[in-house]
């Protein structure tokens, strides 16, 4: 049993201002392709259908960074459990002393040296960082005041010396 079906080519009608007619018939497994302008059809039809409507303009808005948009928090990197052992330091750590303890500080993540090896610690209320990680972080607002959190660890911006810094000031 054979079925016809009409296939409008929209790109041809954007292009040429008409739509031409494609007919499609199929046989069991064997579809052949028939156009209205088929060498061997000689009497090519004009289409008799209208111009298509010019699709709605529609305006889309160009899409925010994840970190700027209202209530959406930023992909974070799991933090490793507290107490997780590494034998190497972290690459790009920074140095941190609090109460003359050493520190190191790498992407929102505190560590200790301790037995030939680099142990995850929690952060204690007071350490002071000067910087944050650049993903994982956002911004809320607690009792009329401006807080970042990463790694669920609350920190306070504040100016040292003309640079900005983060105070430790709590925990989620």
């Amino acid at each position: 049993m054979k079925k016809s079906t009409t296939i409008l080519l929209l790109a041809a009608a954007l292009s040429f201002g008409y739509l031409p007619t494609c007919t499609m018939s199929v046989e069991a497994s064997n579809p052949t392709a028939v156009t209205d302008k088929d060498p061997k059809d000689h009497k090519t039809k004009k289409p008799h259908h209208k111009k298509p409507e010019p699709p709605h303009k529609v305006h889309h808005r160009k899409p925010e960074p994840p970190h700027k948009v209202h209530g959406h928090r930023p992909p974070r990197r799991p933090m490793p459990p507290v107490g997780t052992h590494y034998r190497e330091r972290p690459q790009h750590c920074i140095s941190i002393s609090f109460n003359h303890a050493p520190y190191f500080f790498a992407e929102g993540i505190f560590y200790r040296y301790a037995n030939a090896s680099y142990v995850v610690v929690r952060p204690e209320i007071g350490m002071i960082v000067p910087l944050l990680p650049e993903t994982g972080v956002y911004r809320i607002k607690k009792k009329g005041e401006i807080l970042y959190v990463c790694h669920d660890v609350l920190y306070r911006p504040f100016k040292s010396g003309g640079n900005l810094h983060f105070k430790i000031v709590g925990f989620l």
